[in-house]
């Protein structure tokens, strides 16, 4: 029999299923599995074997090992031991942690080193655990990832949250079955030691995935309707986050790396890292199953199963995946700002929404192998002092008259209402006040979009990429030339132009050169009448010659602009409101996203709820529906 493949998926959890101890199975909503009162086994009487193809084997003996710490977990009355064994010459790291107060066993494996300098897949190995000599399961594991890591475990750990519950605690938003909702989420494929279920293995692939968003599509199913099948699939993906290669500790205290004692180290690249972290390596043998971390995707797996069973690993979980993120930023002189994605407004989304979560669960579990609360408060004053200063009280156009950040480049609406979302979360929750100011500013957003009055079409709420900048031409009085300059072509969806006045001065009557508002020649900086003059970050035009030439001196101002105001903002995109009223949808789930952020936003500023009413209404005739994951309770 493949062991590797012996496993039960009970409640999300991979359970050795061969010693009869271990053939527990469960239902979501049963506590059949928990296991009998302690004291728990002593970590000394533990032992793991590890066996390789070759017959070489590496022992690992709890009474060798390091004690680091208890977990302690009060709401599900958790102590459970921490020890780490390590052997010379292993990259293999093994973490024993039986219960206090239980007879619950646990054994986790950890493979890598960030310090050593040849990251690479390991396996196969058989894994066995002993308790006094005795021997307790057998797992044949396949392959090993590089910083990855996987458990065995003698029990599943009861669900001792419900959803009510965790909404109760304040800590989360209350997720519900609205009328535009859609169809529940198929069920999650199980889980096996270093697979990854059906995760999103390129964590950078774009498109509106189920895996992402406030939470993933099969945690908001559960919170919002209590399923059984649901919450197994929740807890499959939180089992499966382990095969992510982000599980970087502090060489001296074992504890999660926090990067305030190492500055200019960084998950960014190993060149640029001091000492050099050596965090992944891209094995195409493993692609398919292989978790590549980005943080403008990334999904946030462990934060509600934690809550739901009070499991440390899933704490842990949490914690790596976004200190991992954490790392991969860095100022010019090496030090760590801890500021968010600033290219990508979805990346800044995402990494507040996970760093929130770090927060509230910070409070719930007690170890010092945890990065504190006052670690996750630091990185969000931190971001809370970056937004105020250049988006909330910023003096720019696209800030300050269209609401939009925080890229400084890019307006895509669809971004944005990630991110408002996840403001409009944080006020519902009601723990971070300070940043009401934030949510105030980035909705008049939504709300010119949606409102009707402001000069934006609002039967077209949503869009993918819009254009934010006007280009003006004018020509100097007393030109000799009688020609005309008109716009040509359009910027890419992304591209923005340096903005300001440009200046057009003729050489000859057939030719120009172009200096931008900072004095320096355009690239290309010359063009020739009849054709079309484009500049990569600068203006688009074509010169037509008149009945009179231009001459030497002759001279027009092309100034690029934001528009002013939201009516001139919808005719440079060329959106007109329809005829009949009817909503056009680019895209269904980017009107979800804003149906979203409306609801989280009604109980908390009346002028959204007649605005919600509209945009519901006007979904329902359009025929879009919510997923889960943008399905939240309203006023």
């Amino acid at each position: 029999m493949d062991t590797r493949r012996r496993f039960l998926h009970t409640a999300g959890v991979a359970i050795a299923a061969g010693a009869t101890l271990f053939q527990q199975t469960m239902t979501a909503s049963s506590a059949a599995d928990t296991p009998p009162g302690g004291p728990g086994i002593d970590p000394s009487r533990l032992r793991v074997k590890l066996t390789f193809p070759d017959g070489k084997v590496q022992e690992f003996s709890g009474a060798n090992g390091r004690d680091l710490g208890d977990f302690n977990v009060p709401f599900a009355n958790i102590v459970q031991r921490n020890v780490l064994v390590t052997m010379p010459g292993s990259l293999f790291s093994i973490y024993l942690r039986p219960d206090r107060n239980s007879k619950r066993i646990e054994a986790v494996v950890l493979y890598g080193d960030p310090l050593h300098s040849d990251p690479a897949t390991t396996g196969p190995y058989t894994f066995e655990i002993f308790a006094d000599g005795k021997a307790l399961d057998k797992v044949d594991v396949g392959y090993h990832f590089w910083l990855a890591r996987w458990r065995w475990a003698s029990h599943v750990r009861p669900q001792v949250r419900k959803p009510a519950d965790i909404v109760k605690a304040g800590l989360s938003v209350e997720y519900a079955t609205t009328p535009l909702t859609g169809r529940m989420p198929l069920p999650a494929p199980p889980y096996w030691v270093m697979e990854i279920s059906s995760i999103t293995p390129f964590m950078g692939q774009t498109g509106e995935r189920g895996d992402i968003g406030q939470n993933p599509e099969i945690t908001s199913a559960y919170m919002a309707t209590g399923d059984d099948t649901a919450y197994a699939s929740m807890m499959t993906w939180a089992e499966a986050s382990a095969t992510g290669p982000w599980h970087i500790n502090d060489p001296h205290t074992k504890a999660i790396l926090n990067w305030n004692d190492w500055p200019t180290a960084t998950t960014y690249s190993t060149q640029t890292s001091t000492p050099p972290f050596f965090v992944m390596k891209n094995e195409k043998n493993y692609m398919g199953k292989f978790l590549r971390p980005e943080d403008a995707h990334h999904p946030c797996l462990s934060y509600i199963p934690f809550l739901s069973t009070g499991d440390p690993y899933h704490a842990e979980e949490l914690q790596y995946q976004i200190n991992f993120y954490l790392g991969g930023e860095h100022n010019q002189d090496g030090s760590k700002s801890y500021i968010f994605d600033r290219l990508q407004t979805r990346g800044y989304a995402w990494m507040l929404r996970s760093v929130v979560f770090c927060y509230l669960a910070a409070d719930q579990i007690k170890s010092t192998m945890l990065l504190p609360k006052s670690f996750w408060k630091n990185v969000l004053d931190r971001n809370l002092s970056w937004i105020m200063s250049g988006f909330v009280h910023g003096t720019d156009a696209k800030t300050q008259r269209f609401f939009s950040g925080t890229s400084r480049t890019a307006m895509g609406w669809w971004q944005e209402d990630y991110l408002c979302g996840v403001l409009a979360m944080m006020q519902r929750i009601g723990r971070f006040p300070g940043w009401r100011p934030v949510l105030d500013w980035k909705i008049q957003s939504d709300i010119n979009r949606v409102n009707g009055t402001s000069g934006w079409p609002r039967t077209h709420p949503t869009i993918y990429f819009i254009q934010w900048y006007a280009q003006h031409i004018s020509a100097k009085s007393g030109n000799s030339g009688n020609g005309s300059i008109i716009e040509s072509g359009r910027y890419g969806e992304r591209a923005t132009p340096v903005l300001g006045n440009y200046t057009l001065t003729f050489m000859d009557s057939n030719t120009f050169k172009v200096v931008r508002p900072d004095g320096r020649n355009d690239a290309p900086g010359k063009g020739t009448v009849g054709k079309p003059y484009s500049s990569g970050y600068g203006p688009r035009f074509t010169v037509n010659a008149g009945s009179v030439p231009f001459v030497r001196g002759d001279s027009f101002t092309v100034s690029i602009v934001p528009p002013k105001d939201w009516a001139e903002l919808a005719r440079i995109n060329n959106i007109t409101d329809s005829s009949d009223g009817s909503l056009q949808v680019q895209s269904a789930e980017y009107i979800a996203h804003l149906f979203a952020v409306l609801t989280l936003a009604a109980p908390l500023i009346p002028e959204t709820r007649p605005l919600l009413a509209w945009l519901t209404e006007a979904m329902s005739r359009a025929g879009c529906r919510v997923p889960y994951r943008d399905s939240y309770k309203g006023v």
